[in-house]
């Protein structure tokens, strides 16, 4: 008698299948990722943003005024352009413009904070 060997392979079928379930897995799981990094790289620009705002308070306390642009440290993230405005010397306002691939979300594209830590636009902080 003769003994009939099967194969044991993929048939397309299954093939087939399997790449749809890694397909839909992927459109599933990449805009959750990215908006993950712009959320995180967002929270980068926030923590730039108060470190700022304590060197500011650091300055007015040996100074009794504010800092203007060339007498404080700007960091240089890499999602953000960083600048800063002092109407006067009791006055300071941050700004953080998103850049680049983190301009996803146009109420958020500028972060500013002030002297008193009032923060735009809310929704985002």
């Amino acid at each position: 008698m003769e003994q009939v060997y099967y194969k044991r392979a993929f048939s397309l079928i299954e093939l087939l299948i399997s790449l749809a379930v890694g397909v839909i897995l992927a459109s599933i799981a990449i805009p959750s990722y990215q908006d993950f990094t712009v959320s995180a790289r967002r929270k980068n620009a926030q923590t730039e943003l108060l470190q700022l705002h304590l060197q500011q308070q650091a300055f007015f306390l040996q100074q009794q005024r504010f800092a203007n642009a060339n007498e404080i440290s700007f960091p240089e993230p890499e999602y953000y352009f960083i600048s800063m405005t002092t109407p006067s010397s009791t006055e300071f306002v941050i700004q953080a413009n998103a850049l680049g691939g983190q301009k996803q979300n146009e109420l958020c594209d500028t972060l500013s904070i002030d002297q008193n830590l009032n923060r735009e636009p809310k929704v985002c902080w």
